[in-house]
């Protein structure tokens, strides 16, 4: 909780900083383009430009803190479900790990495991884009009010979008997880010395020929 916490922190921070880079730089060239650049203008800019820099210097060094703390974050959290996931089979009683479903279940559990990491990762993409989408709305907001519900607008299609692209992706990995599960063991079959003797016995080529090419 604690990581997670301060990654929070960190994003938070990032959005200070990138929204006051943003008002910054239109100040700044707000001011300078106002009446056409001149050498004195460029001048007495120059105290606005240094804060500019300085603000992306903080957003940089922030977005390094919060992929270290993700760093940090994202093993902790594989550990914790592993150590869950494994707990709870611990538990549970000897007679379930002879029902296919059940097995089948942890399986996909375990396979969970590794994209685990990959999951929690996208959530803090997910996170710093949701950071990163509010300060151009409140930019954009304090530049002026209309704004602020455009740049929303325009970014709609493009959130509804990677939703239903994940949604759609989570659909695939499930059947594909099944697909890949009853390959596995028809290939198993195929190819283990051990069962070849079985195969060829009970004539079961085309039994097991025809379950791994079901899609």
């Amino acid at each position: 909780p604690r990581w997670t916490l301060l990654a929070l922190v960190l994003q938070l921070a990032t959005a200070v900083a990138t929204t006051f880079g943003l008002l910054s730089t239109v100040d700044v060239f707000t001011n300078l383009l106002a009446a056409g650049p001149t050498p004195q203008r460029v001048v007495d800019a120059l105290p606005a430009l240094a804060v500019v820099v300085g603000a992306l210097v903080a957003r940089g060094a922030l977005q390094a803190a919060s992929g270290s703390v993700q760093a940090r974050l994202l093993p902790r959290i594989e550990e914790r479900a592993q150590d869950e996931l494994y707990t709870g089979l611990a538990d549970v009683e000897l007679a379930a790990f002879d029902d296919a479903d059940f097995t089948t279940l942890v399986q996909r559990a375990e396979q969970a495991l590794i994209h685990l990491r990959f999951g929690a990762s996208l959530v803090g993409d997910l996170a710093a884009a949701a950071v990163s989408m509010g300060a151009a709305v409140v930019t954009a907001g304090l530049l002026h009010p209309v704004l602020a519900p455009l740049v929303l607008l325009a970014a709609l299609p493009q959130g509804w979008a990677g939703v239903r692209g994940a949604q759609l992706r989570m659909a695939a990995n499930v059947r594909i997880s099944a697909t890949l599960r009853r390959r596995f063991v028809t290939g198993d079959l195929m190819s283990d010395r051990q069962n070849a003797a079985e195969l060829r016995a009970f004539t079961a080529r085309d039994v097991v020929l025809g379950a791994a090419r079901i899609l």
